[in-house]
Formats: C-alpha cells, sequence, structure tokens
C-alpha cells in the first residue's frame, strides 16, 4: 500500500495531494447537501527575486509566513494548502457570493499589513471560481487561473 504525503513540510498547510481530495470532498457534500464552494487560487509575485537575491532561507520565511497569513484570514470550514512553489489554494466552503471579496480583501490587507512581506516588497494575486455542477478540478482550477490572469493583467495596467 503506497502512502500518499498530505502536508507540505515548510509551510505545515496539506498539500496538492489532500487538495486533490478535498476537492472530491467538497464535490460530494455539494451534489449531496446542495452545499457550495468556491476555489481561491493564490501567487505570490516577486518570489523569484527573493529566492535569488537574497537566498533560500528568506524564500521560505516569506512562505511560511505567507502561509500563517492564509491560515489566519480563512473561515473555519475553509481550507489552505500549498499547490507548489510559491502558489496556494483555499478551498471555500459554503461560499457564497458575499463572502468571497470579503475574504480576498481580509488577504490582500493582511498581505499589505505584513512587516515581513513589505520588507521584501511581496504581494499577491488572488483568482477565484465557484463550482459549477460538472466540473472537475481541472475546470474549476482553470477558471480560477483565468480570473488569476486577470487580476495580473489590472495590477499591471495600475
Amino acid at each position: 500500500m503506497v502512502l500518499l504525503a498530505l502536508k507540505d513540510k515548510l509551510t505545515g498547510l496539506d498539500n496538492q495531494n489532500q487538495f486533490a481530495i478535498s476537492f472530491q470532498n467538497s464535490v460530494n457534500h455539494n451534489i449531496e447537501q446542495r452545499r457550495n464552494f468556491s476555489l481561491l487560487v493564490l501567487d505570490l509575485d516577486k518570489f523569484k527575486q527573493i529566492n535569488d537575491q537574497f537566498g533560500e532561507q528568506s524564500a521560505n520565511l516569506v512562505l511560511t509566513s505567507f502561509a500563517k497569513i492564509l491560515s489566519d484570514c480563512i473561515r473555519f470550514r475553509d481550507q489552505v494548502f500549498r499547490y507548489g512553489d510559491e502558489q496556494f489554494t483555499i478551498l471555500l466552503n459554503d461560499a457564497d457570493e458575499m463572502s468571497i471579496p470579503y475574504i480576498i480583501d481580509r488577504i490582500d490587507k493582511a498581505v499589505m499589513d505584513n512587516s515581513l512581506l513589505l520588507e521584501f516588497n511581496v504581494s499577491c494575486r488572488i483568482g477565484s471560481a465557484d463550482y459549477k455542477k460538472n466540473d472537475d478540478l481541472s475546470s474549476l482550477f482553470e477558471r480560477a487561473e483565468q480570473d488569476l490572469d486577470q487580476a495580473y493583467e489590472k495590477m499591471k495596467m495600475a
């Protein structure tokens, strides 16, 4: 029997393997109990520059600080994951249209108020997508990444 690692060693967050499992659980809850959920995809901006300029130790400190921010900003029923290098995901369970912008704003404010992230001039972009009937992980993730790309374009124009 093969056991999958379900935690990210650096941040202590659930990892991409656990994300796939949790996504399927959220789909099942949606089908059985008509519970809505949404996906947030978050990318740290300027992360590669930190790693290149200041080294792995500083980059790891930024990642762990960001992970803590995300954990502090979500609701008790939500789940945050380290998806890959500087990319994170959040499953917002029982999400409605009103709660998503509030959570995104809370994360943005916490990032802007964090002295370590300010010191390294780190910001994040956030994309979101609501689960729709017949979505699979790939289709939901793709819509959230499209929203993330739009956020990036808006940031470049500002």
